[in-house]
Parts: C-alpha cells; structure tokens; sequence
C-alpha cells in the first residue's frame, strides 16, 4: 500500500508533541516525536557528496531513491498516512517537495519567551541533572540558559534558536503553500475548531477527536534527555494558566524574536489557522532588576 507523508516542524514547546498525540487518534494516522529519519537523509546527501568518487557510484536518482525507501522501510508496517517530525524540516522544504511531490507541511509557533519559560519550568522540576539540551554545561542561572537556548554562548549552537532560523526560512520558501502554520495558544484554546482548519489544509474527511482522552508521554526519550516530562501531554486538550518564572529584562529582550507579531508583511501570503478567538496569555513574570543595583 502506497504511503503519504507529511510533516510536523517549527519551534521546541511549541505544540508538536500535542498535535502529534491528538492526530495520532485518527485510526488512518502514523505520529510520534522527533526521530532520525531527518540526520539520515542529510547522511546520505553529505557523505555521498564528500568522500572522493562517491557521487558517480550513486547518482541523484539513485540518492533520492534511497531516501524514499528509507522512508518506506521506516514506516513499512505503519498506516497509511505518515506525519514525520523534526525541526529541520522547515528548512528543507526544496528538498521534499522532489521526494514527495504532494507533501503537507505543519509548522508549530509560540511566543519566544514563552517557550524559554517553558525549559525553564522544566529544569526546575529536574534540578539534579546536567542536560544535553544546555550541551552538558552545569549552567547556573536562567540568564545563561536562556542564551546558551538562543545561540548567543560561542561555541554552542542555540536549542532555539536553530529551529527558530528555519521557520523563519520557511515562510519566504517556494513551497509556501505546502506548509500551514499554527501557534500553541490557538491550539490549546480551541482544539478542535484548529484541528478542522488543518484537516481542511491536508485534504483529509474530518475524524471526531476526544480532545478530553489524548494523554502520552515517552518517557524513555525523556530519561535519555534527562528532563522528565519534556514530552508529557496531559489528558485533556485546554488552556493552563500560570505566572511565568522568566525575569523581565529576559521577556523585554526576546520578544521581539517571535517576529511573525512584528508587523511581518510576509504573514498575509502564508496558510495560518487563526479565524476564531483565543485566550493570549498575559505575561506575569518576575520583574526587571534595578540596573543601579
């Protein structure tokens, strides 16, 4: 049975795990969290282009091929409709529209500082391990994580930030009109009025979703990240309401990343799920310091 694939990408805590949970109810529906599939076909593509004759022993149609029956190979016994996640995909819409023609796209957003809040909740919970996610720095403070997040430590490439450059990327692509955006507050407010609008973008019959019953987790990815809970989705879909733990200057200052808010012209040319109200979450943080102090 030929397969479909689409995909799931955009920024960390941003909603992937949970729209992947509630698709994955749809019993024509194959989900889950990030996995290789994304580094393997980038493997192929790099090593056959760097080592010294491998690019006439597998040519382009050969190396698109493997790429294709990797995927195959990967989803052999899987349903029929398959929705792979990785960040790195938003920058690599090129190269799926080649392999598969027909792709769909959805691209998970929140607020910069919310999801800096959000790592921030959860190395809170887990306070007696050193994570991969800080690349193994025993890093005190949330000032040094949040930047270590965004990139701004040399020699450190941002957990955030890199994510946050594809997205960008994304929607100034070619294939704008494969990729539909979606941001977490929208998602987690009106469920199921969202996940119409995105049944309506795959082209997919609409399946009645038990937004009260989408409970998962993986902990064993979790254990190895050393951040219990980092893919805990709670039973029931809705808003949870809750002060932010972020300091002031930290919001003030990366705010403005969340540039798809800033006036951004390009936001009218691109699928975005929005027609209907949602709760947006008023920042309660710590204050800013007394720069005299």
């Amino acid at each position: 049975m030929s397969k479909t694939y689409h995909f799931i990408s955009g920024l960390p805590r941003s909603g992937s795990t949970l729209l992947s949970a509630i698709l994955k109810q749809n019993p024509r529906f194959t989900t889950g969290i990030s996995d290789p599939l994304q580094s393997y076909t980038h493997s192929i593509i790099r090593d056959t282009n760097t080592a010294v004759g491998m690019a006439a022993a597998v040519p382009i149609e050969k190396r698109r091929e493997l790429i294709k029956d990797m995927f195959n190979s990967f989803y052999k016994n899987d349903r029929e409709v398959c929705f792979n996640t990785n960040r790195g995909w938003a920058s690599d819409t090129s190269l799926l529209k080649d392999l598969f023609p027909n792709f769909k796209m959805i691209v998970c957003l929140r607020d910069v500082p919310w999801i800096l809040d959000s790592f921030e909740q959860l190395n809170a919970k887990n306070p007696y391990t050193i994570k991969p996610l800080y690349h193994h720095q025993e890093l005190g403070n949330v000032h040094d994580r949040c930047r270590i997040l965004m990139g701004e430590m040399p020699n450190f490439g941002g957990y955030v930030h890199g994510p946050l450059i594809n997205v960008q990327q994304s929607m100034f692509c070619n294939e704008i009109g494969h990729i539909c955006y979606v941001e977490y507050d929208t998602l987690v407010n009106n469920p199921k009025a969202t996940m119409q609008q995105i049944y309506q973008f795959l082209g997919e019959s609409w399946y009645e979703h038990d937004f009260n019953n989408v409970e998962d987790s993986y902990d064993e990815f979790d254990e190895q990240a050393k951040i219990a809970g980092l893919h805990t989705v709670r039973r029931k879909v809705e808003y949870q309401d809750r002060r932010s733990i972020l300091p002031g200057e930290l919001w003030d200052r990366y705010g403005p990343m969340s540039f798809w808010k800033q006036n951004f012209e390009q936001r009218q040319n691109l699928n975005w799920i929005t027609g209907f109200q949602t709760y947006v979450p008023v920042r309660k943080s710590v204050p800013t310091l007394n720069k005299q102090l």
